[in-house]
Parts: C-alpha cells; sequence; structure tokens
C-alpha cells in the first residue's frame, strides 16, 4: 500500500501522469492504506508534504481520493478547505524553492486546522485571535 503513496509522490515531483491502469489500482486499493503501521505512514507523509512538491502532491491525494481516507477529520476537505490547503501547501514549497527550513509541526497544525476551525464555531479572525496566531501565517488562508 505504501507504494500507492510512492508514486502519487513520485508523479507530484516529477510532473507526471500516473497511467490509467495504475490509477484505477490505486482506487481499488488505495483503502489498504489504513492497515499501514503509523509510523510508516507518517515518514510518508513526511515526504509527500515536505519535499518541494506539496501543492501537487495535495492535488493528486485528492484527485484519487486518498487525502480524506489518510485525513479523515475532515469530510469533503476539497468542498470546505481546497483554498486553504492549496496556499498552504503553495507556501510550503516557496519555503523549500528558497532553501527556508520547514517545520513538521507547521505541517501537521495545517493538516489539522480544518478540524479545529470547524469545532469552534467562530469566525476565522476571532480564530486567530483565540489562538494568537500571527498576522504573518493568518496570510495563507486569507
Amino acid at each position: 500500500p505504501v507504494r500507492i503513496l510512492r508514486a502519487i509522490r513520485f508523479a507530484a515531483k516529477l510532473n507526471f501522469t500516473i497511467d490509467k491502469a495504475i490509477a484505477n489500482a490505486i482506487d481499488n486499493h488505495k483503502h489498504q492504506l489504513l492497515q499501514v503501521p503509523q509510523a510508516r505512514l507518517y515518514e510518508e507523509i513526511i515526504k509527500l508534504f515536505m519535499s518541494g512538491h506539496a501543492l501537487n502532491s495535495y492535488i493528486l491525494l485528492q484527485k484519487h481520493g486518498i487525502f480524506d481516507l489518510i485525513f479523515p477529520h475532515v469530510k469533503n476537505s476539497a468542498d470546505n478547505f481546497h483554498d486553504f490547503y492549496k496556499k498552504a501547501f503553495a507556501q510550503t514549497d516557496d519555503r523549500v524553492q528558497i532553501g527556508k527550513k520547514l517545520n513538521v509541526g507547521f505541517l501537521y497544525a495545517t493538516l489539522l486546522w480544518p478540524a479545529i476551525f470547524m469545532k469552534s464555531n467562530i469566525g476565522f479572525v476571532a480564530a486567530c485571535k483565540l489562538f494568537s496566531i500571527s498576522l504573518r501565517f493568518s496570510l495563507v488562508v486569507i
């Protein structure tokens, strides 16, 4: 099952299209990713999102129905938080391109933010004030 994530990562990194037969195999076997040990899944997620191709990785994970599978805390993430994720991952890629360091904690905060936001029942600006999120980081989603 980890090969599914590797195929996504290489397609994102090398900007190629996944063959239809491979895409069908991904669709048929993606649920096996839920059986992968957490530590292994963690490593693969880091590779997907912290190598300078986070946006492409996100788009491919959504395309193949894997994003909501491995991040089930937000249902229909593409419908509700697509722009947020696109901006956050584009800025992550920009940081890699200019040689800045990335923080795994920030990556997971980005991935988990929608769940916190939805449970808070408050607006974005109020959430930023409540959680003391600086304007610099809040611009990611505005």
